[in-house]
This record gives structure tokens, C-alpha cells and sequence, in this order.
């Protein structure tokens, strides 16, 4: 029986146990100094996982579709998230996730229509998105 996938797979998982092995010392400290913050650590570290795990599965869908309608969808709902998350932090802005939305929809794709028709990469869902979240601030 060839045990090779389950060696590249433990190899994978050493940073994830690391990392955690730190969490853990942090909550070991929290309740070995009396801060109460132990319940608040944990259920951090489990939202995060649960949300990455989404995320991911997310990624991996839109990744693997052949399907231009599926980019844009994904496109779209992240200038919609970074726009409300923008005009959340300006308030003195009159409709301000209007117009954070609309700064970033016109800075993001104005970037990556030059990229694409110069043929810096192909219009796929790991090129697109991967260069969008690095545009958005």
C-alpha cells in the first residue's frame, strides 16, 4: 500500500500544528494568569477555521469552473464586500460605500482590463481573483 499521499499530507499539516501549538500556549498563559480570555481564544480559533474552510471550498469551486459568469459573480461580491467595508470608515462621506464601491469597481477593473488585454495573464478565476484581492486596500 503506497502511504506516500498520507506523508505529503502530514508534511502539509506541520504549519497548521504549529501554529496552533502557539494558540495553545497563548490560552495556557491566559488561564495560567487568571485573564478570562480563554473561552474568547477558542472560539476565535474555531471561527476562523470554520470560516477559512469556507472560504476555501468557495475558492476552490470558483477555481475550478470553466465559466467567465462565475469570475465576474465572484468579481462583483468582492468590490461589494471591500466597498461596504471601505465606506464603514467613512462616515463623513455622503453614500459613502456608494462611492468607496464605485472607487474600487472603477480602480480594480480599470488595472485588470489592461492586464488581460496585454496579455499579462489569461481571464481565468486564478489570475482574476488573485489580482483583484491584491488591488483591493
Amino acid at each position: 500500500m503506497d502511504l506516500e499521499w498520507l506523508m505529503e499530507f502530514l508534511k502539509g499539516m506541520l504549519k497548521p500544528v504549529a501554529a496552533l501549538a502557539v494558540v495553545a500556549l497563548a490560552v495556557i498563559l491566559s488561564y495560567s494568569q487568571n485573564l478570562g480570555l480563554e473561552f474568547e481564544m477558542v472560539y476565535s480559533i474555531f471561527r476562523s477555521f470554520v470560516q477559512l474552510s469556507v472560504i476555501g471550498f468557495v475558492l476552490q469551486f470558483i477555481f475550478s469552473q470553466d465559466n467567465r459568469v462565475w469570475i465576474l459573480l465572484a468579481y462583483l461580491f468582492m468590490v461589494s464586500v471591500a466597498g461596504y467595508t471601505a465606506g464603514q470608515s467613512a462616515k463623513h462621506v455622503p453614500r459613502e460605500k456608494y462611492v468607496a464601491g464605485a472607487s474600487i469597481l472603477a480602480g480594480t477593473s480599470v488595472t485588470l482590463l489592461v492586464l488581460v488585454l496585454l496579455k499579462v495573464f489569461p481571464f481565468t478565476a486564478r489570475y482574476i481573483i488573485l489580482v483583484h484581492y491584491t488591488k483591493i486596500p
